[in-house]
C-alpha cells in the first residue's frame, strides 16, 4: 500500500486500493492509522460521515498466485508463486514504472524442488544485481523501488 503525496494539499494523499477505487486519506491518530475517506467514484462526501481510521492492515492489496513466468505489473502488491519441479522467471517492473516506494512482495508456497528467480528488467537492478532467487517452501522477498533503477531488498526471510 502506498500512500500518493498531493501536491496542492501537503497534508493530504490518496490511496489506490486495488479494485479501481482510490481513496482520499490524512494521515492521523496512532500507531500508523489514516483517516480516510470511503466515497467512491469521486462522490463527494458530507463532512464526518463516512470517514474512518484505518491501520495499514485494514487496505486491500492485489494479490496473485502464478506457477509459471510472469511479468510483475504495477498493480501487483503480492505475488504468491508455486515454483513446481522446474522453476521460473519472476520479471519486475521497470523500477521507473512504478512510484517510489512502491512495495512488493514475492512469496514461494509449494515445496517444489524448483526456484523462482526474480529477474530486474532492463538495466535495473536488485540490491546491485541482475536477479535474486527465491529457492524453499515459505521463503519471501520484500523489494522496494526507488522510481529509478534500482529495487532494493527491506525483508527476506522464511514466515
Amino acid at each position: 500500500m502506498q500512500l500518493r503525496y498531493n501536491e496542492q494539499n501537503p497534508a493530504r494523499g490518496s490511496i489506490p486500493c486495488g479494485y479501481g477505487e482510490t481513496w482520499d486519506a490524512f494521515p492521523a491518530g496512532q500507531n500508523n492509522q489514516l483517516l480516510v475517506s470511503m466515497a467512491q467514484d469521486g462522490m463527494a462526501v458530507p463532512p464526518g460521515l463516512q470517514w474512518r481510521f484505518l491501520t495499514l492492515a485494514d487496505i486491500p492489496t492485489r494479490v496473485v498466485a502464478e506457477s509459471a513466468a510472469y511479468t510483475a505489473t504495477a498493480s501487483d502488491q503480492t505475488i504468491l508463486a508455486t515454483a513446481g519441479a522446474t522453476g521460473w522467471a519472476l520479471t519486475l517492473p521497470l523500477a521507473a514504472s512504478v512510484p517510489i516506494g512502491f512495495e512488493l512482495v514475492a512469496k514461494q508456497i509449494d515445496s517444489g524442488v524448483g526456484t523462482v528467480t526474480l529477474t530486474a528488467s532492463g538495466s535495473d537492478k536488485i540490491d546491485g544485481a541482475a536477479t535474486y532467487v527465491i529457492n524453499s517452501q515459505y521463503m519471501f522477498v520484500r523489494l522496494i523501488s526507488d522510481g529509478s533503477a534500482n529495487w532494493y531488498v527491506t525483508g527476506a526471510g522464511t514466515a
